[in-house]
């Protein structure tokens, strides 16, 4: 069974073919094509979380995004200021309007 950091390597060359987040494509594009990532691996991600209680949630893929985005949008926020309540940015939903 995998653990976090061999997640982590199953997942650095997918991300290492998307460029960091420069305004070349829509915030909501670009988001896609990293959540995409975490989908073509969701498979070894569940049978992770399974047998070591939840490894690799949606705070890992979270703070993937933020170091994505950060040349862009630096420092992200822990939280959203343009929502009422500003809730936390604590994972991939937040991102997307």
């Amino acid at each position: 069974m995998a653990i976090v950091h061999e997640i982590y390597q199953i997942l650095s060359s997918s991300f290492g073919q998307i460029p960091n987040y420069t305004g070349q494509y829509t915030p909501d594009k670009y988001i896609q094509k990293v959540t995409n990532v975490f989908k073509s691996a969701g498979a070894i991600i569940t049978a992770t979380n399974n047998a070591n209680a939840n490894t690799f949630v949606d705070a890992q893929k979270c703070d993937i995004l933020k170091s994505k985005m950060e040349d862009k949008f630096s420092p992200v926020p822990a939280n959203d200021p343009y929502t009422n309540n500003t809730p936390a940015i604590n994972s991939p939903a937040t991102f997307t309007v």
